[in-house]
């Protein structure tokens, strides 16, 4: 049997890239391996190479669904354990009301 690997609730501002366009998007939730991302209305299709900007650094990923403006991606390497738990903890940066936070401060330490 396969089982799928947890998917952790994030809130994380990134940019994609796909050859020389780019787009603000949101990772809505993340696992080691891959992430659900909110893209809008981008017309990426299944098995496209894209890049993702995580905690300042390149990330590239394959899309394996498309889905309205969500798309799911599988990265080329995966995340590591610290970064995975700093994007765990972006949920509670975006509170109704508050200002956005500088998402830069708390990667500091990588």
């Amino acid at each position: 049997m396969k089982y799928r690997a947890i998917r952790h609730p994030c809130n994380y501002l990134s940019e994609l890239k796909v050859g020389k366009t780019r787009a603000k998007v949101m990772l809505r939730d993340v696992t080691p391996a891959g992430a659900r991302v909110e893209c809008g209305r981008c017309d990426l299709q299944t098995g496209e190479t894209i890049t993702l900007w995580i905690m300042e650094k390149p990330l590239i990923a394959t899309v394996r669904w498309t889905r309205g403006e969500m798309i799911g991606v599988k990265f080329t390497r995966g995340l590591y354990e610290k970064e995975l738990s700093i994007l765990r903890h972006m949920k509670a940066w975006n509170k109704p009301g508050q200002p956005p936070k500088r998402q830069v401060h708390a990667f500091a330490e990588l």
